[in-house]
């Protein structure tokens, strides 16, 4: 059996062997408290390209996720927005897609390469190719119910092929994931079922240790290795 782990930004510097360490120590974390650990001979597949996408934040002028805050006026803008949508999630009120639309211009890309577009970027490859195998597709903190991230895939939106199955976990003060992959935000057949419920304990609520040691996230995970 293989897990495949792809990652998003913010992995610049790192390994393949060192964002496995960090996820599977999250998830194994997650096994523990569901009472179970790895099924035996799994196989766990990362690929690394986070240097490349430095290189094209660098092309772009975009800063590293991790400096978004603290170089040029674009970025100071963005992650002020960030903040908003934070505060206004905090707070029960709306955040609509007019303003996520008026952020981030008339394209995702005029900003360069964003988290989402590697998240777009997935979907598509998935879709494109038809001699997929996949048990279980699982999204965490997933932007792709973001009207302004989804207007850019390629359409009529769907399940992509060979995914018999797509698990999508979201804590709803995450600062990316706002909206959740239902009817009215991702409408595909046979719908994504989605589990808001993660309490993610990093800081922005995004992290992805805190979606893997999750009970259910793992537990999802666990059920689609073992094949049930």
């Amino acid at each position: 059996m293989r897990l495949l782990l792809i990652h998003g930004r913010a992995q610049e510097r790192k390994s393949s062997e060192i964002i496995e360490n960090e996820w599977m120590t999250a998830l194994r974390r997650g096994f523990d408290t569901n009472g179970f650990g790895l099924p035996a001979g799994l196989k766990v597949d990362v690929p690394f390209y986070g240097d490349e996408l430095l290189k094209q934040l660098e092309r772009y002028d975009v800063p590293p996720a991790d400096d978004a805050a603290t170089r040029g006026e674009l970025n100071d803008e963005y992650a002020a927005f960030l903040e908003d949508v934070a505060m206004q999630l905090r707070s029960d009120d709306k955040v609509t897609h007019r303003e996520v639309e008026d952020e981030m211009g008339t394209r995702p890309g005029t900003r360069g390469p964003e988290n989402w577009e590697w998240v777009q970027a997935a979907y598509e490859v998935l879709r494109e190719h038809v001699g997929n195998s996949v048990p279980r597709l699982v999204t965490v903190g997933s932007p792709l119910g973001i009207r302004a991230i989804r207007d850019q895939l390629a359409t009529p939106l769907s399940m992509p092929a060979g995914v018999r199955d797509w698990y999508n976990a979201f804590d709803d003060r995450d600062v990316v994931a706002l909206y959740p992959l239902n009817a009215g935000n991702f409408n595909i057949r046979p719908p994504v079922k989605n589990y808001p419920f993660v309490n993610n304990h990093t800081d922005n609520r995004h992290g992805i240790a805190g979606y893997l040691d999750d009970a259910d996230v793992a537990f999802q995970i666990d059920a689609a290795l073992r094949g049930q």
